[in-house]
């Protein structure tokens, strides 16, 4: 079974996706879980019953609309609650009426009291954890590829990666990225890095991370949701397991 094809059998788009849910989101770090979605779902409509819930299939999302006049606190409480069950808020959409989709000017909390009434705020809300595909990735791959601005190469090649969140415009947890295909890396992912950081495509450079990189003691990887035959980690990789893709 190739990495994409095991992605779609685990992924909700899979005909007993809901079933396969429960498999695909039990994981575990410490104590911690992501529930799955179906319980997600009744665990925020029984704590709001006046917010819509939808799980968003494409994004791998549960979105969470409130409708104002609400409160900073039941947002807040929802928020909360994600966290207890292994979920994040990963982003936060506003639609004022008459206008368009937007992202909050500051914090939410400063600008809540200014927002008028049939406001939407649409939470994002993302598993911490998908499936723990360390042991199918050993197996089955020589190495991984990750891609960074090549002003940074130097740096990484002599201090390695450390997960850390880059994104401006979302909350992600801290984690380094991969991709099982160099030639996926090429064609969807650098083009799509260099039209968000106005680059050039020239400017990003292919690392080649040694699969014995995720054998070391405690090193765990998970699949991508957003991309299949992505992967990720929450570990650091050592510069020693790290080299420029030929």
């Amino acid at each position: 079974m190739k990495f994409q094809d095991l992605y779609r059998h685990y992924s909700f788009g899979h005909p007993d996706g809901m079933k396969e849910s429960q498999n695909y989101l039990k994981l575990y770090e410490g104590l911690i879980t992501s529930v799955e979605p179906k319980l997600m779902f009744q665990l925020i409509h029984k704590l709001s019953a006046g917010c819509k819930v939808r799980y968003n299939d494409k994004l791998h999302a549960m979105e969470v609309t409130f409708t104002t006049p609400t409160t900073i606190d039941l947002i807040n409480s929802v928020i909360k609650r994600a966290d207890v069950a292994g979920w994040f808020w990963s982003n936060t959409n506003i639609v004022e009426p008459g206008s368009p989709l937007r992202k909050p000017t500051a914090d939410l909390s400063q600008e809540f009291d200014s927002l008028p009434p049939n406001t939407k705020i649409q939470l994002i809300l993302e598993a911490k954890f998908s499936f723990d595909v360390s042991e199918y990735v050993i197996t089955n791959y020589d190495c991984l590829y990750h891609t960074t601005l090549k002003t940074k190469v130097d740096k990484i090649l002599q201090k390695g990666l450390s997960p850390r969140t880059q994104s401006k415009q979302s909350n992600h947890p801290e984690r380094v990225y991969f991709a099982t295909s160099v030639g996926d890396l090429k064609v969807y992912l650098i083009p799509e890095f260099a039209k968000l950081t106005k680059t050039s495509l020239s400017n990003w450079a292919i690392l080649q991370i040694d699969i014995n990189a995720i054998k070391q003691p405690g090193v765990r990887l998970f699949n991508d949701p957003a991309f299949p035959g992505g992967v990720y980690t929450l570990s650091n990789v050592a510069p020693a397991f790290i080299t420029v893709a030929k």
